[in-house]
């Protein structure tokens, strides 16, 4: 039972705007939660019809410590936990409460391959939060790849020759969840505005989904020049000037021998380092970043075309290609 619990936690509402969505829905051997965007789903040993305070059973279920659990409910309409010597009592909403929490979708299916959760766990801290462009705010499933960008780092992740009937963009709360139960889900589900994800056991999680009018990232992600293979030292170097890096602009200058705060050899931090091991940065200037942006690549990309700056630098991956787009460069004089 705390394994079903711990499965629907993650759709209860943190605010009691709609007292339903901090409830869990209990009814013919299913638990659900919903908080208007996403539901999870679980099978459930129970042979009640409640709707309990969702953070009230799931301590109470976690204090049973693996006890044989036995609930009803009382005169009063609560919902009483008893495990050995323990006893809890939840407080329940009516059932006459007309909130019905969404059911899975039924629309076009398709089987999963098994490798989604690795690529989402990847392209995660590439998602905008740019509430302008909501549409990036997510990762969008389309022709066979995974594409996520935060307007800085644009990023393609093919999805190992296995690709949806449908296009999908799956927001930021929806992949939160999938990434926290941390489980292949089995099957996709697609009706307008919302898709299923199933799991084995018969559990389900459903959300809404974002717009598909994304823009086309090709352009930017073709490379015109074949990228440089990165030297780990300079992922290394990067990490120790992180600290050192002005708060606010969080500037970082790349030339082919160094990378450094500032230009000026009387301010700053630097690290002498090749950050390339098969060849050297091709632009006159250095190459000028955001350093919290350029880690975002750390463990990402593997060979960058530097070469490119001022203009979007694409690099490649581990079946993935992107683009890095750099700060303006230093004014001279």
């Amino acid at each position: 039972m705390l394994r079903a619990l711990k499965f629907v936690q993650g759709a209860v509402a943190k605010k009691d705007f709609v007292p339903e969505m901090t409830h869990f829905h209990i009814k013919a051997g299913e638990i659900t939660s919903s908080n208007g965007v996403i539901t999870l789903c679980s099978p459930i040993g129970l042979n009640l019809e409640v709707r309990p305070k969702a953070d009230q059973m799931a301590k109470a279920i976690a204090a049973c410590q693996g006890e044989q659990i036995v609930m009803h409910l009382t005169a009063a309409g609560k919902l009483s936990i008893k495990a050995g010597a323990f006893r809890a009592t939840v407080e329940c909403l009516p059932l006459t409460s007309a909130f019905a929490p969404p059911a899975s979708c039924i629309g076009q299916g398709a089987t999963l391959s098994g490798n989604l959760i690795p690529v989402l766990r990847k392209l995660f801290p590439l998602i905008s939060e740019d509430a302008s462009r909501p549409w990036s705010r997510g990762i969008l499933l389309r022709n066979g790849s995974a594409f996520a960008t935060n307007n800085i780092i644009a990023v393609e992740h093919w999805l190992s020759g296995w690709g949806l009937p449908f296009d999908v963009n799956l927001p930021r709360a929806a992949i939160v969840e999938m990434l926290r139960i941390g489980e292949e889900p089995l099957d996709v589900i697609a009706e307008d505005g919302a898709v299923s994800f199933t799991y084995e056991g018969g559990r389900w999680l459903r959300t809404q989904v974002l717009s598909l009018e994304w823009p086309d990232l090709s352009r930017v992600l073709e490379a015109g020049v074949l990228p440089l293979t990165v030297a780990p030292a300079f992922w290394d170097s990067l990490t120790t000037l992180s600290p050192l890096a002005d708060k606010m602009l969080r500037e970082v200058y790349v030339d082919s021998t160094y990378v450094a705060t500032t230009l000026s050899p009387d301010t700053g931090a630097s690290v002498e380092c090749q950050w390339a091991t098969d060849g050297a940065l091709s632009p006159v200037t250095p190459a000028l970043f955001n350093i919290d942006q350029l880690l975002k690549l750390k463990g990402v990309a593997t060979a960058i075309n530097m070469a490119a700056y001022p203009a979007p630098c694409t690099f490649n991956g581990d079946q993935l290609r992107g683009a890095i787009v750099g700060l303006r460069p230093a004014k001279v004089g």
